[in-house]
């Protein structure tokens, strides 16, 4: 942030940045892992911003949470148990709890301070997500939760969607979805434009699952260049 001029630049790559014009800071915060700032952004409106990476603003976020969300819903017949994995500002949550299929919503997040932010500034993603019954929130490693507490098939979901800005870094990040995926279920994980290689390892490694007798396997390149995954 550049206070002097009003403006915010982000490094895209190490040859690309661009500056946003900036109204005023509404709110900082500072958590273990990261600082975090809700901006009023001249182009973009309010904008959340972690580590000087902006993650969601307030004139497009509906374009990404609706494409995450909805056609992985709306590839399963009948989604009772929704995993989300990240999704701290509750726009996801927001936009799977629109079903009214779903029973069980479980949201994992890792920063309990970013998603207190978010709950307190950034009503108008979350919507009163918070206080729905079928909600619940926990602050682990979204991964390793799955790993610890899906160990049987009344535990599994019917739905899983990964909204986290960067891939794992071991591939067993994803072997986690597909094993807790139910039979007929999806996996959503949006691959972001710096991963390029994050989808081509879901599909070639995964595709093969279908061998191992893992179900059918499918590749669905959406607007957010998310990988469904049928079960």
């Amino acid at each position: 942030m550049d206070s002097a001029t009003s403006s915010y630049r982000e490094k895209v790559t190490p040859s690309l940045s661009y500056t946003v014009g900036v109204d005023k800071i509404l709110a900082e915060g500072k958590s273990d892992f990261q600082d975090i700032l809700l901006i009023q952004s001249k182009c973009f409106g309010r904008t959340l911003v972690l580590d000087n990476q902006v993650q969601s603003c307030e004139t497009d976020e509906a374009c990404y949470h609706e494409t995450l969300v909805h056609p992985a819903m709306l590839a399963h017949p009948n989604p009772k148990r929704v995993y989300i994995g990240g999704g701290g500002e509750g726009a996801t949550a927001r936009e799977i709890l629109k079903h009214k299929s779903v029973e069980t919503c479980v949201m994992v997040d890792l920063d309990k301070k970013v998603v207190d932010f978010c709950r307190e500034h950034m009503t108008q993603w979350n919507k009163g997500v918070f206080e729905d019954p079928r909600f619940s929130c926990y602050y682990e490693d979204a991964y390793q939760w799955l790993v610890e507490n899906v160990k049987t098939d009344a535990d599994k979901f019917d739905v899983i969607v990964m909204d986290i800005c960067d891939p794992p870094r071991r591939w067993s990040g994803l072997e986690a979805l597909h094993c807790r995926v139910l039979q007929g279920g999806v996996a959503e994980v949006p691959e972001q434009g710096r991963h390029s290689g994050y989808s081509e390892y879901w599909r070639g490694s995964f595709l093969s699952g279908q061998s191992r007798g893992h179900g059918s396997l499918s590749y669905d390149p959406q607007h957010v260049q998310g990988c469904l995954r049928r079960g």
